[in-house]
């Protein structure tokens, strides 16, 4: 049977390891927080990149177009420098 001493002993290191526990989760709230808010930067940034994705691809099909539109002013050019030569 445990002395009078002993229990003593046992609740003085429980109330240590309570202690320390408790400091831990002092040191997650902030840590949640940190977390939410990487998730709204990161969530937000994908909506970023796929819009920038987007605009890109418009960009190239508007490269394409002009390229298109260039090269028939340069053969219409060249029909008419042959024909008015």
């Amino acid at each position: 049977m445990p002395t009078d001493q002993e229990d003593r002993e046992l609740l003085i290191r429980l109330e240590g390891k309570i202690d320390g526990i408790l400091k831990t989760l002092d040191c997650i709230s902030p840590l949640e927080e940190r977390i939410r808010r990487v998730e709204i930067s990161t969530s937000s940034t994908d909506s970023k990149v796929s819009t920038l994705a987007k605009d890109i691809e418009d960009l190239e099909n508007k490269s394409d177009t002009w390229s298109i539109l260039n090269s028939l002013g340069v053969g219409v050019a060249a029909v008419l420098s042959l024909i008015f030569k």
